[in-house]
């Protein structure tokens, strides 16, 4: 709402009345422009509105901006109205970008308080229910193999028993299960106890897909 009411009030409206009042008076094109600078300017008083209305002065119905304000011949005839729409019409299309950053970021920020909110009741729902879901299965079995005191004694049980790791839609697979396989790949071949038989680690998966 600031930034529209800063917006709103840079608005040269007494030169852009003058310009209506000669557009009124030119061919039907021009007119539009006329009418739409005198019905925004009917709606200053509440600056969302007349920012609202304003914005049509300047773009066309799919919202892209117009790539011609006033006729050839009244351009000819009226330069200095000509310079006055097209500075105008920058102004107003940056002060647009503006604001809907400004939107966007609010929503943003807006919904970042409703993911916390229910990240931490998800939380709270599954300590209730003492149970674990993908995700947290993930990072318990990283910490084990990676940060725990167990950890050397886990990997050699597991070296016993594991040939081979396939990692299927390596594409997609996370930072955490990679972290998760590491361990398991370098005690395939970890020092003078490395097994003879044949270990493989393939990892397969489409970048198009990700």
């Amino acid at each position: 709402a600031e930034l529209i009411e800063a917006a709103h009030a840079a608005t040269p409206w007494d030169d852009l009345l003058r310009a209506a009042e000669k557009l009124g008076a030119s061919g039907a094109s021009d007119q539009s422009c006329a009418a739409a600078i005198s019905g925004a300017h009917s709606l200053a008083e509440v600056p969302a509105d007349c920012w609202g209305a304003y914005f049509e002065v300047f773009y066309t119905q799919e919202k892209v901006l117009r790539a011609r304000l006033v006729t050839d011949s009244f351009g000819r005839n009226e330069p200095q109205i000509a310079a006055l729409l097209d500075r105008e019409q920058a102004r107003f299309a940056a002060a647009r970008s503006a604001i809907l950053a400004a939107e966007r970021a609010a929503d943003s920020a807006a919904a970042y308080v409703i993911a916390a909110c229910l990240a931490a009741a998800y939380r709270e729902a599954k300590q209730r229910a003492g149970v674990l879901d993908f995700e947290d299965l993930i990072a318990q079995a990283r910490a084990l193999l990676k940060k725990s005191e167990a950890a050397p004694w886990v990997l050699y049980k597991l070296d016993g028993g594991i040939d081979h790791i396939l990692i299927d839609e390596g594409q997609d697979t996370s930072p955490g299960q990679w972290e998760l396989i590491e361990p398991l790949r370098e005690e395939f071949f970890a020092g003078a106890g490395a097994r003879e038989a044949m270990r493989t680690v393939f990892a397969v998966g489409d970048p198009k897909q990700s």
